[in-house]
């Protein structure tokens, strides 16, 4: 185990990590079996990826409202979601197509992180990320 790095006698907080993809699918995978011996509809593909990974490819409309088009990276698979998809670590919060910023659409994702202080005290930290088709998360 990594011990917490050292200031002055005082553990620092650090990030925990999440399970490599290729556990999350296995995860994933165990779920869906589950949800087929139980006669219950599957879980969502995307709850197997973090957002992260998760690259947002396009907005569209229907006549159930805004969706996104996103690109699991580790697997290039693509998916459709809407507001409150959720993630592994987190989820779809909102799809900003129409407003008064439409010139420049955006998908906001509440990411959860996890913290560990010197102590093993473990504590979630929720953070807004916003993505843009074809770019960078802001």
């Amino acid at each position: 185990m990594i011990k917490p790095k050292t200031t002055n006698n005082k553990f620092e907080s650090r990030l925990l990590g999440f399970p490599p993809v290729e556990v999350r699918r296995a995860e994933y995978i165990q779920k869906v079996s589950v949800a087929h011996a139980a006669d219950r509809p599957e879980p969502d593909p995307l709850s197997q990826y973090l957002v992260s990974e998760l690259e947002v490819r396009g907005i569209f409309r229907d006549e159930r409202g805004y969706g996104v088009f996103v690109k699991a990276l580790p697997t290039g698979t693509m998916f459709f979601a809407r507001n409150g998809t959720h993630v592994y670590n987190g989820e779809v919060m909102r799809i900003a197509a129409e407003d008064a910023d439409s010139a420049n659409p955006k998908v906001l994702f509440r990411e959860i992180t996890h913290m560990e202080d010197g102590n093993g005290k473990r504590t979630n930290q929720e953070h807004v990320v916003a993505k843009v088709p074809g770019g960078a998360a802001r």
